[in-house]
């Protein structure tokens, strides 16, 4: 269930704020999530919790997103991960309690882009996003399933 999957998530964007998205997403599938899950979580929530953040003050947000290598623009709207991952960070407890949506935000492009902009003196009603470009498959980035996998071992020479 991709929920729970956000939820794993969660802890790991927020207390290993130095860990990259395919460091999450390799660790998202070690812990048993479907690869495919892993990846949408890690692509759509920061962007889901910015958008709930930024909404209220007037940000205004494509409702379209193209992905590397593909030809066009495809529907948020029409996507059923993007559509659970965005109810989850609007009504999700702990993100919203515990103001958890700020950190996870701000590791997306488009928290970064209105910061920038509002940093400049930009007004929120005054800034309109462009379709986000994601630049894995939608499988998710080519990872080992393991760590270990990905550490070669120095000493060995190949005889």
């Amino acid at each position: 269930m991709i929920e729970i999957t956000a939820e794993k998530a969660i802890d790991l964007m927020t207390e290993r704020p130095d860990m990259t998205d395919d460091e999450i997403v390799m660790a998202l599938r070690d812990s048993g999530a479907e690869p495919r899950a892993a990846a949408r979580v890690v692509e759509f929530l920061p962007m889901a919790c910015c958008r709930v953040l930024m909404r209220p003050h007037g940000v205004r947000f494509s409702k379209a997103y193209r992905r590397q290598g593909l030809e066009g623009e495809f529907d948020l709207g029409a996507d059923p991960d993007w559509n659970r991952i965005e109810q989850f960070a609007q009504t999700n407890r702990r993100l919203l309690d515990e103001g958890l949506s700020r950190r996870i935000a701000s590791r997306g492009g488009e928290h970064t882009a209105i910061a920038q902009l509002m940093d400049q003196g930009s007004r929120p009603e005054n800034i309109a996003c462009t379709a986000p470009v994601f630049l894995w498959p939608e499988t998710g980035p080519t990872l080992p399933t393991s760590q270990k996998l990905q550490m070669k071992e120095w000493w060995r020479f190949g005889f």
